[in-house]
């Protein structure tokens, strides 16, 4: 057979291709999504609280967009690693895959917008729009983890008679726990701050009232 090399190549690239562009736009949405959303709520709550959540999410996120591009980077490169080996065994030749994907992970991905203590001297939470803002991150992280769930978990390296001859795992599964962790973990502080903060106001409120009273 003309051209007959006992491995699919363009099949295996295909893959990796595929791999690394959805790494690619599952990295972009995840930064874009975290940075917009603490953009957002750092317009409506100024607080101790509001910093101490911020700092954390920030640090929290930024670390696990740097995990996920680091992992998309490394199974790319591995891949066509094998797939090198794989063709020189067959006597043929390799062209990498996915490196213009890669090559954009490699921005730097931190979330540089924080919580204040106050906002022109207003400290205190717009509970309303905190909670339209939680609500709106949950469903947008829960759309970034379908498409981190149809990511491919191998890429496979098939001969042209349809046989697997050998599988690398891109280790997706731990990054997926790892969003939706965070992703709960950020829906339930937000509502336990929220009680919180409402608590807090309504202490303030009765102290005031109490001092002029006494006034």
């Amino acid at each position: 057979m003309d051209g007959f090399t006992g491995l699919n190549i363009e099949q295996a690239r295909s893959q990796i291709e595929n791999f690394a562009e959805t790494g690619f736009a599952v990295w972009l949405s995840l930064a874009y999504t975290s940075g917009e959303f603490m953009g957002e709520l750092s317009k409506k709550w100024a607080s101790p609280n509001a910093v101490a959540f911020s700092s954390d999410f920030n640090i929290k996120m930024t670390a696990l967009l740097s995990e996920l591009s680091t992992q998309v980077i490394k199974k790319v490169d591995g891949s066509n690693d094998a797939g090198r080996i794989l063709a020189r065994v067959n006597g043929a030749n390799w062209n990498d895959a996915g490196g213009s994907y890669t090559s954009l992970m490699k921005q730097d991905a931190n979330l540089n917008t924080s919580c204040k203590e106050n906002l022109n001297g207003v400290t205190g939470m717009d509970t309303e729009n905190v909670k339209l803002l939680k609500d709106i991150f949950k469903a947008r992280i829960d759309k970034i983890l379908e498409s981190l769930t149809a990511m491919p978990r191998a890429i496979e390296f098939y001969s042209t008679d349809g046989t697997l001859m050998s599988a690398y795992s891109t280790g997706i599964d731990e990054i997926e726990t790892k969003v939706r962790e965070l992703c709960d973990e950020t829906n339930s502080s937000i509502s336990s701050y929220i009680e919180t903060e409402v608590n807090n106001i309504l202490m303030a409120k009765n102290s005031a009232e109490q001092s002029m009273q006494t006034a």
